[in-house]
C-alpha cells in the first residue's frame, strides 16, 4: 500500500492494493481491489497468476499437438527448435533431436509427468 492506494482506499470504501509481479525481468505493477484476489487454501493471495514452469508448459503444448499417430509436423519443428533452443546445445538441431527419436522420449516424460 502507498499513498495512493490508502486515498483510493477511502474513495472507493475498498481496500486497494498495488500488485507487483516480474515478467521476462520486468517489474509490472496493477491496482487491484481485494475482493479481485485469488485466494489459495493455505490463506495466500495472488493478484496475478504465476506463469507455469516452462516444462509444464511445453509438455502442455505438445500433448495438444500430439494425436495417435504422432505428433503433427510444424507443431513438432516449432516445439524441437523451442526445445533446442533451451538446451542451447551448440550442435543440436531439431535433425540431431529427431534422430536421437526425441519424441520417444518426450512422450515418455510425458506420461510419467501424467501418472
Amino acid at each position: 500500500m502507498d499513498n495512493e492506494t490508502v486515498q483510493l482506499s477511502r474513495q472507493r470504501n475498498d481496500v486497494i492494493l498495488r500488485a507487483f509481479w516480474g515478467r521476462e525481468n520486468l517489474w509490472q505493477s496493477k491496482l487491484v481491489g481485494l475482493h479481485e484476489l485469488n485466494w489459495l487454501s493455505s490463506g495466500r493471495a495472488f493478484a496475478v497468476a504465476p506463469e507455469p514452469h516452462w516444462h509444464e508448459d511445453f509438455l502442455a503444448r505438445w500433448r495438444t499437438a500430439t494425436g495417435e499417430h504422432g505428433t503433427r509436423r510444424p507443431e513438432r519443428r516449432t516445439l524441437l527448435a523451442e526445445l533446442a533452443d533451451k538446451l542451447s546445445l551448440i550442435d543440436i538441431d531439431d535433425r540431431t533431436l529427431k534422430e536421437a527419436d526425441i519424441d520417444s522420449l518426450i512422450n515418455c516424460l510425458r506420461d510419467h509427468h501424467h501418472h
